[in-house]
């Protein structure tokens, strides 16, 4: 274990985004994650994922975490990944995954001046920090004096919204990205933090892995 923290503040709130059944594969990478002694886990299963993440946001206020860490149920991670984020000393960042459905596009979108629209990252490099402008919200740190600074909700599901145009009709992590691009935070992901993305395939860096029946 690496890193030091203020007695009187708590380290790391992990919020678990769950269906409540998970994978072999999930629970065993979950039970090998290194965590820090001052840290809190808080499943979140049966509601809305805006409203669970927001939850969550509160609950890492109100018991004053330093900071908010997001794992999906459907993300595998290396064991190192909270201790390696944190030393990015990033206010949010992600790691890396790919969707788990074709086209088989990793997480992390830049905006697209001329169309308005993200597009996924094509290329980048191995264990560099990049900045971007959205990020799935699957596997991602972010310091809890962040959310301090924006206006509620942090997280909203705007996909089905008819008050706006269809460009900003973002997923509730989308909408987070974008809130916080707008006041200013910058958006980083850490591309030596490699995941798999589990589901009807099992995707990671090198492709599908294996695929359910």
């Amino acid at each position: 274990m690496t890193g030091t923290w203020d007695a009187a503040e708590k380290e790391v709130l992990v919020a678990i985004l769950t269906r409540e059944t998970v994978n072999i594969a999930w629970a065993l990478s979950f039970r090998n994650l290194v965590l820090p002694k001052m840290s809190g886990i808080l499943p979140l299963a049966g509601m809305p994922f805006d409203h669970a993440r927001n939850e969550a946001v509160k609950m890492a206020i109100e018991q004053k975490y330093a900071y908010l860490m997001f794992i999906d149920d459907d993300i595998i991670m290396p064991s190192n990944t909270y201790f390696k984020l944190k030393e990015r000393n990033k206010d949010i960042i992600s790691g890396v995954y790919y969707r788990r459905n074709a086209p088989f596009n990793v997480c992390m979108l830049l905006l697209d001046e001329e169309t308005k629209f993200p597009s996924h990252v094509k290329e980048f490099k191995l264990n560099e920090v990049l900045e971007v402008d959205f990020v799935g919200a699957g596997c991602l740190l972010i310091k809890t004096e962040v959310f301090k600074t924006l206006p509620y909700p942090w997280f909203d599901w705007r996909v089905d919204s008819q008050d706006l145009p269809p460009e900003l009709r973002y997923s509730e992590d989308f909408a987070f990205c974008d809130l916080a691009r707008k006041n200013g935070y910058k958006i980083t992901v850490d591309t030596g933090i490699q995941c798999s993305h589990i589901g009807y395939s099992h995707i990671s860096m090198n492709g599908i892995n294996s695929v359910r029946l």
